[in-house]
């Protein structure tokens, strides 16, 4: 006959080789009983033979080999006690949360990783025991009994999504002047998600541009010297500027206020040069819509700056001229006429069908070397000239 003892040793044995080496204490005997006694801690439980040769099937104050797994005993206790809340020592939580996110996926990061992703309150819900069976459905003849049994030993741990808190107020500003940021803050603590609810969706941090006073307004720097004369004789311009750097105006602040230009009159030497003409006697006499008026019998041409092929007078040197023209009205006829510099109207008039005799127009302008007058027709004229009525253009340098 087997002795009862070994046969137990044996099994016990054999279920401590298919725990694929989790931690369990051994002993290197074949008598169990000679091992060592010691004390399972909080969690463990024991899977060694008492002094009666019997299994264990309860955690004991003393006792040959503990474990801390369900698997080392579970072939030899009937009682096994709850699994400590440990992470797995194989595995770097911290990382795997980095990189994978494993404490989002709840069912995985109880099995690998409770303590760090703070699952070790969770409790999942156990089957109570089953209520006696019920009477029988039927009297006679065959029937049907039940029983049932609830899920609350323990009850699971709610699931509980979480909500977001109301904003907090805005932060201060980033700078004390021109443009910065403010931010406010909320958190999914109203209430807190259980391991398995929902996170909060979107954000826990809002961001916004705010604007204050300018840091810096501006102001003028010194004004340049003044530059030279714009010619060389009689009068002309000169000018001067100056900057918005002292300082420049910061992003939010005031630009200075006034001009960074200025000018003023400047009279260089009287021109040694005379500059002076008159025409007469128009070429045609009853012109085109805008045409220009030629004048062919030139009576003097100071500087040489009348054309009488064109009828232009072209400047010779800056300076202030002065130019007019006289018409010679046909009677009952309307002429409309104009002095032109560089093809803008310096000055129009016209003489009507009671003008008979001469009508004239004026202007005095400041010119620059090159620019070019003339007389046009504005848009038509009806001109006649006598002995004693000229149509005449003439001009003068007078500065």
């Amino acid at each position: 006959m087997v002795n009862l003892t070994s046969f137990f040793y044996m099994l016990a044995a054999f279920a401590l080789s298919t725990a694929n080496g989790l931690n369990c204490y051994e002993c290197q005997t074949n008598d169990i009983t000679k091992c060592n006694v010691t004390s399972c801690s909080a969690g463990e439980k024991c899977i060694g033979f008492g002094g009666s040769g019997s299994i264990i099937g309860k955690r004991q104050l003393s006792c040959h080999l503990c474990c801390s797994s369900d698997l080392c005993n579970s072939a030899l206790c009937g009682n096994i006690a709850s699994q400590r809340c440990e992470d797995d020592e194989n595995e770097d939580c911290s990382k795997l949360n980095s990189l994978f996110q494993v404490c989002n996926d709840v069912k995985h990061a109880r099995l690998v990783c409770p303590r760090y992703c703070n699952l070790c309150h969770i409790v999942d819900g156990e089957w109570s025991s089953w209520s006696i069976w019920s009477s029988c459905s039927v009297t006679c003849s065959n029937g049907t009994k039940t029983r049932t049994r609830q899920c609350n030993n323990p009850a699971p741990s709610p699931q509980v999504h979480g909500g977001w808190t109301t904003w907090s107020p805005w932060g201060i500003c980033s700078v004390t002047c021109d443009i910065g940021m403010q931010r406010r803050d909320r958190s999914c603590s109203n209430p807190y998600p259980s391991a398995d609810g929902n996170s909060c969706p979107g954000d826990s941090r809002d961001d916004r541009v705010c604007l204050t006073n300018g840091c810096t307004d501006g102001n003028w720097s010194q004004w340049s010297s003044w530059s030279s004369c714009s010619v060389t004789c009689g009068y002309g311009l000169k000018s001067r500027h100056r900057q918005c750097d002292n300082p420049k105006p910061s992003v939010l602040g005031t630009y200075c206020i006034g001009s960074s230009e200025d000018e003023n009159i400047c009279f260089d030497n009287k021109c040694e040069v005379d500059v002076i003409f008159t025409a007469r006697d128009l070429q045609n006499v009853n012109p085109a819509h805008s045409e220009t008026l030629i004048f062919t019998n030139v009576m003097q041409n100071v500087g040489n700056g009348y054309n009488k092929s064109t009828g232009v007078f072209t400047v010779p040197v800056n300076g202030m001229y002065s130019f007019s023209f006289d018409a010679c009205n046909q009677s009952g006829k309307y002429s409309f006429f104009a002095i032109v510099c560089d093809n803008v109207n310096q000055n129009v008039g016209f003489a009507s069908n009671n003008d008979y005799g001469s009508v004239s127009i004026d202007s005095t302008l400041f010119l620059s070397k090159g620019q070019r007058v003339w007389i046009k027709s504005n848009p038509y004229g009806y001109f006649y000239q006598v002995i004693n009525c000229w149509n005449m253009f003439s001009g003068v340098l007078t500065h």
